[in-house]
C-alpha cells in the first residue's frame, strides 16, 4: 500500500456442490463473483488428468469472459483436489491505497501490483499448453517467454523471487541418444542454463519444482522491484544442504550429451522480502541434508517438513535484526500429497499444526519417487499499527545499507 506495507490473503475456493466439472466449475465461478473487482492478482485451478482436456479449453474461455481486460494472472494445473472435481486458488488484496493493474503477453495475462515505489509482477501459466512431447523443447519454451513478459515490462530475471516450476510427469523418464534422462533432471538442465544467462546476481529465486499430469511446462512467477536497495534476501535451512549443492549420487538419470555432471535444482529453501514483510518459502519436503527422511511413511515425511518449515521461519527472523520483535504468521500453505491413500492423515496433521491457515491439498508427484509429500508456503510479518510499519520499513532499508 502507499507508504504501507501490503497484506496478500489467500481464498481457497471449493465447489459447494457435488456431481460432475461442469456443475463444480460453475458453483466455484459464483464464488469467484463474490470478490470485488480488481482486488484478484493470481488464480490457480486444479483438476484431475481425466478433466485436463475440458478444463484447458472451457475453463480459459469462462476466465477470460468474467474478468474481461482486467484478467488476473491465472493457470489450470492437473493436480487433484481430493475428493472434489475442481478447487482454485485465488490470491487478493483488498486496499484502496494499493494499486493493481492487469496486461496479457502472447496469452499470458499478468497482474502488476504498485505500492510505496515498490512494483511486483505475478504471472501465471507461462508456456502452458495442451500436450507436450518434449521437455527440453517446452521448459526452453516456457523460460523464453517469461524473459521476454519480464523486459516487457522493464523487469529482468534477477527481480524473480518466486518461481513455480510445474513439469509433466516429473519422475518419468525420456530415452536420448541412448540416454535415460529424467524429466525433472532435463528441467534443471534448462533452468541452469536460463539463469546463467541472463541472471548476472548471487542467488536464486524461491521456487517449486513440482510435477503435473498432463500439458506441457509452465512457469508461475513473483518478479520485484524493491523500493530500497538490499530489501532481498536468501535464507538457508540449518538442516538442508542447498539444493544448488546436491551431490551427484542425490540427482537421477543419465548425463545431458556434451556435459560432464548433471545439473542440480537452483533454488534458495527461502527469499525474505523486506520491503513487503514477506517471506516466500519453496516447495520443503522430508529432506535433511540431502537425503529423504521418512521413507514410505507419509505421517513421518509431513511432521519432518513442517519441522523444516519451522526451521525457516527461524532462520529468516535472524536474517536481520528487526525482524526479531514481529509475529511471522502464514498466508498460505499449499500442500502436495503423492498417494491419495495419503489424503486423509495427511489433512489431519496439517490442519492440526497450521490452524488458522488457508490450506489447500492437491495431489501431484514430487521430485523425488521417495518423497510423498511437499509443502510450500507464504508467510507475512505481524508489524502492527501504521507507525510501527513506518518504523519498520525505514529501520530495516537503513539496515540494510552495508
Amino acid at each position: 500500500m502507499f507508504g504501507k506495507v501490503i497484506q496478500r490473503d489467500y481464498k481457497i475456493i471449493v465447489p459447494i456442490t457435488t456431481g460432475e466439472l461442469k456443475s463444480q466449475w460453475k458453483s466455484c465461478i459464483e464464488q469467484l463473483k463474490e470478490f470485488k473487482p480488481g482486488s484478484i492478482f493470481k488464480i490457480s485451478i486444479f483438476v484431475g488428468a481425466e478433466n485436463w482436456e475440458e478444463a484447458f479449453t472451457n475453463f480459459t474461455h469462462e476466465i477470460r469472459s468474467l474478468f474481461s481486460d482486467k484478467c488476473p494472472a491465472y493457470t489450470i494445473l492437473t493436480q487433484a483436489p481430493g475428493n472434489d472435481k475442481v478447487t482454485l486458488e485465488v490470491g487478493v488484496i483488498n486496499d484502496e491505497r494499493v494499486k493493481i493493474t492487469y496486461n496479457s503477453f502472447h496469452s499470458t495475462p499478468y497482474s502488476l501490483i504498485e505500492y510505496n515505489g515498490t512494483k511486483e509482477l505475478w504471472a501465471s501459466g507461462i508456456g502452458l499448453t495442451l500436450k507436450t512431447d518434449d521437455i527440453s523443447s517446452s521448459a526452453r519454451h516456457a523460460f523464453e517467454e517469461m524473459i521476454t513478459l519480464l523486459s516487457k515490462e522493464g523487469f529482468t530475471l534477477n527481480k524473480v523471487v518466486r518461481q513455480w516450476n510445474y513439469i509433466p510427469e516429473i519422475l518419468n523418464f525420456e530415452l536420448r541418444n541412448e540416454k535415460e534422462q529424467q524429466h525433472y533432471q532435463l528441467f534443471n538442465e534448462v533452468r541452469k542454463h536460463y539463469y546463467n544467462q541472463y541472471r548476472t546476481i548471487e542467488g536464486y529465486p524461491a521456487a517449486t519444482g513440482i510435477g503435473i499430469a498432463a500439458g506441457g511446462v509452465s512457469i508461475d512467477i513473483c518478479a520485484i522491484q524493491p523500493a530500497h536497495e538490499n530489501s532481498v534476501y536468501s535464507v538457508n535451512n540449518p538442516e538442508q544442504l542447498n539444493a544448488y549443492h546436491y551431490r551427484q549420487d542425490v540427482l537421477v538419470g543419465e548425463l545431458a550429451e556434451g556435459s560432464t555432471v548433471k545439473q542440480a535444482p537452483q533454488f534458495e529453501r527461502a527469499k525474505l522480502v523486506t520491503d513487503n514483510n514477506t517471506l516466500f518459502i519453496s516447495g520443503t519436503a522430508s529432506i535433511k541434508g540431502q537425503y529423504t527422511i521418512g521413507l514410505n511413511n507419509a505421517n513421518e515425511q509431513t511432521q519432518t517438513t513442517l519441522e523444516l518449515i519451522h526451521n525457516l521461519k527461524l532462520a529468516a527472523k535472524q536474517t536481520t535484526k528487526n525482524l526479531d520483535e514481529y509475529s511471522l504468521n502464514f498466508s498460505y500453505a499449499r500442500i502436495y500429497i503423492k498417494r491419495t491413500e495419503d489424503f486423509e492423515s495427511v489433512m489431519s496433521i496439517c490442519t492440526k499444526e497450521l490452524p488458522n491457515t488457508p490450506l489447500n491439498f492437491v495431489q501431484a508427484d514430487i521430485c523425488r519417487d521417495n518423497l510423498l509429500v511437499e509443502i510450500e508456503a507464504e508467510m507475512q510479518y505481524n508489524i502492527g499499527d501504521n507507525q510501527a510499519i513506518d518504523t519498520f520499513i525505514t529501520q530495516t532499508a537503513c539496515s540494510n545499507c552495508r
